[in-house]
C-alpha cells in the first residue's frame, strides 16, 4: 500500500496536466520576475530576509532587545544590505536597471555580528525559511556577497513554493482548477519570488487541503495525520489561523483519526508558540498607543465595539483588501492594469463554477449540510480572527477602524475553501482538456499583468 501510494503521488505530479502546467508556468515566469522585481520590494521582505539569515547563522529562536524590538545578532554587512535596499524604491520611483542595482556598493555575507531587529517575523517558526537559509549557507561557503545570496534565497523560495503548490494541485480531488487559479494569482506569484515565508505557507495550506480531501475520499488515516501536521505548521506561522486546525473534525471518516489530526495541529501550534514565539514576542507601535491588553479590556467592557470597527473597516477598505488579495504588488503601492481585477475575479468565478460539476451522488443531505456548515464556520472564524488579531496588536486603543490588514492574509483561507467544492474522481478525465485550457489562459493573463505592473513601475517604461 505504501509503495503504491508513493508511486501514485510521484506519477500524479508528473502526469497530471493541471499540476504540470502550473509548475512549468510558475518556474518559467518566476525566473523572469526574479530579475524584474528589485530587492526588498515586497511587503516585509527585509525582515523575512533577516529571519532567514538568522536561521542560516544558527539562530533558530529570536530574542527580545527591548519592549518593542526583537531579532538576532547578524553580520553587520547583511544588516546594512537589508536597510540599503529597504529604501531603494524612492518616491517617485527611480528608473530601474541592472547597471544601477548595486550602485557600486557590495555587501559581504560575513562580518562583525550586531543586533538586528526583525520584530514582525521574529516570532515565526523556522520551517518556511529553511530553503532560503540553506541557500544563504551555501552562498557563505562559496564566498558570494549578500546580493547573490539574496537572489539564491529568492530562487529557493520560488522552487519550493512551486513544487509544493503543484503537488497539492495533483493530489486534491476537490476544486483543483479553483485551487490552481488561487495559487496563480499575481499576489501569490509575486510572493513566491520574494523572501517572504507567505509563499511556502500558502503552498503548504494548499497541500493540507489536498491531504484533507484525499483522506476523506479514501478514508486514508495517514493522509489525515499528514494534514494535521501541515495544518500545524501553517497555523504556527500565523496563529490567527487557528480555526483551520478544526477543519478535520467536520470531514467524513473515523472520529478518532480526525481528533488526532486536530490534536496534532494544535499541539504543533502550542509547542511552536512556547519555543519560538514567546521569547521574541514584543509590542508593536507602542508609541502610537497600541496596547493589546488595553484594547482587549476595552472590547470586554464594550462588546459591540469590535463589531462596529469590523463593519466600518470592511465598508471603507473592503474593496482595497479584495484588490490586494488578487494582486497589489510591491510595497502595496503597485496596482495592476485597469480592468485586470475584474478579469481575475471573473476567472476565479469560472474556476469555481467548473469545479462545481457533479461528483459522487449525495445520499445524506443532513450530513452534507453539517459538513459544509462546519467547514464554512471554520473559514469565516479564521477571517474574523485575522481582524481580531490586527485590532489587538496593530490598532491604537479605541480606534474606530482596524489597521494593518492586508489582502494576502486571506489567500490560505480561500484555498481551504476548495474543501467546499464537490469531489471529482480522478478517473473522470472528461474535463481535463477544458480545465487545462482555462488554466493556461488564466496563468498567461496573470503573468502578463504582473510583469506589466512591475516593469512599468520600476523600469519607467
Amino acid at each position: 500500500m505504501g509503495r503504491r501510494s508513493g508511486h501514485a503521488t510521484a506519477r500524479g505530479l508528473i502526469a497530471d496536466p493541471l499540476a504540470r502546467l502550473f509548475l512549468c508556468f510558475s518556474i518559467v515566469f518566476g525566473a523572469s520576475l526574479l530579475f524584474t522585481l528589485p530587492p526588498m520590494q515586497m511587503p516585509d521582505e527585509m525582515t523575512h530576509f533577516f529571519k532567514a539569515d538568522a536561521i542560516a547563522e544558527g539562530s533558530l529562536v529570536a530574542h527580545r532587545f527591548d519592549a518593542g524590538n526583537a531579532g538576532s545578532d547578524l553580520p553587520e554587512p547583511v544588516s546594512n544590505f537589508g536597510w540599503h535596499y529597504e529604501f531603494w524604491d524612492s518616491s517617485p520611483p527611480r528608473s530601474y536597471g541592472f547597471h544601477a542595482l548595486t550602485d557600486g556598493v557590495t555587501f559581504p555575507l560575513t562580518g562583525k555580528m550586531v543586533p538586528t531587529g526583525y520584530p514582525n517575523t521574529a516570532i515565526s517558526p523556522p520551517f518556511f525559511y529553511l530553503p532560503e537559509a540553506a541557500c544563504l549557507v551555501l552562498a557563505r561557503w562559496g564566498g558570494l556577497d549578500a546580493l547573490a545570496g539574496y537572489y539564491l534565497a529568492r530562487l529557493a523560495n520560488l522552487l519550493t513554493a512551486s513544487i509544493l503548490a503543484a503537488l497539492a494541485i495533483a493530489l486534491t480531488p476537490r476544486g483543483r482548477l479553483f485551487m490552481a487559479m488561487l495559487l496563480g494569482l499575481p499576489m501569490a506569484l509575486a510572493l513566491s519570488v520574494s523572501c517572504s515565508q507567505d509563499a511556502i505557507q500558502t503552498a503548504c495550506a494548499a497541500l493540507a487541503a489536498a491531504a484533507l480531501a484525499r483522506a476523506e475520499a479514501s478514508n486514508d488515516r495517514r493522509a489525515m495525520v499528514a494534514s494535521g501536521l501541515l495544518l500545524g505548521v501553517v497555523v504556527a506561522a500565523k496563529p490567527a489561523y487557528v480555526p483551520l486546525a478544526f477543519l478535520p473534525l467536520f470531514l467524513r471518516g473515523g472520529m478518532s483519526v480526525r481528533l488526532s489530526a486536530t490534536g496534532l495541529a494544535l499541539a504543533i501550534v502550542a509547542i511552536c508558540g512556547l519555543i519560538f514565539s514567546r521569547p521574541a514576542k514584543v509590542g508593536f507601535l507602542i508609541s502610537h498607543h497600541v496596547d493589546a491588553h488595553a484594547q482587549a479590556m476595552l472590547v470586554l467592557h464594550h462588546p459591540l465595539r469590535f463589531a462596529h470597527a469590523l463593519l466600518l473597516t470592511l465598508r471603507v477598505a473592503g474593496g482595497l483588501y479584495a484588490r490586494q488579495f488578487l494582486g497589489v504588488l510591491g510595497r502595496l503601492n503597485i496596482g495592476l492594469p485597469p480592468g485586470s481585477y475584474r478579469v481575475l475575479a471573473i476567472f476565479l468565478c469560472l474556476g469555481a463554477a467548473l469545479s462545481l460539476r457533479p461528483g459522487r451522488r449525495v445520499r445524506n443531505w443532513r450530513s452534507v449540510c453539517l459538513r459544509e456548515g462546519g467547514l464554512l464556520a471554520c473559514l469565516v472564524a479564521t477571517g474574523v480572527l485575522v481582524f481580531v488579531a490586527l485590532y489587538l496588536i496593530w490598532t491604537p486603543v479605541g480606534a474606530a477602524g482596524i489597521d494593518g490588514i492586508q489582502g494576502r492574509y486571506f489567500l490560505p483561507v480561500a484555498i481551504m475553501g476548495a474543501l467546499l467544492l464537490p469531489h471529482a474522481p480522478r478517473e473522470d478525465g472528461r474535463r481535463r482538456g477544458p480545465d487545462s485550457a482555462v488554466l493556461a489562459v488564466f496563468l498567461l493573463f496573470s503573468g502578463v499583468v504582473t510583469q506589466w505592473a512591475i516593469i512599468r513601475h520600476f523600469w519607467q517604461v
